[in-house]
């Protein structure tokens, strides 16, 4: 039994010959993704993200060099 919900039953080949669905496959993943470009709301929204996690990064090394002092 396999654990991976998408995963074909263990022992038994998925549809083309492989060991895995496609999807399993990175590279398939990949080349699928980037067949298009990022929206700039989403190119916007990594900024956003990026944004807010190295601030956090910030505040939290701020706040324990604060504490050392």
């Amino acid at each position: 039994m396999s654990l991976s919900p998408g995963a074909p039953p263990a022992g038994e080949p998925a549809p083309g010959g492989g060991p895995y669905r496609s999807w399993y496959d990175g590279k398939a993943v990949l080349q699928h993704i980037a067949w298009r470009r990022p929206s700039a709301d989403e190119r916007r929204w990594w900024v956003v993200q990026a944004a807010v996690i190295l601030g956090g990064v910030l505040v939290i090394g701020l706040l324990m060099i604060l504490a050392l002092r």
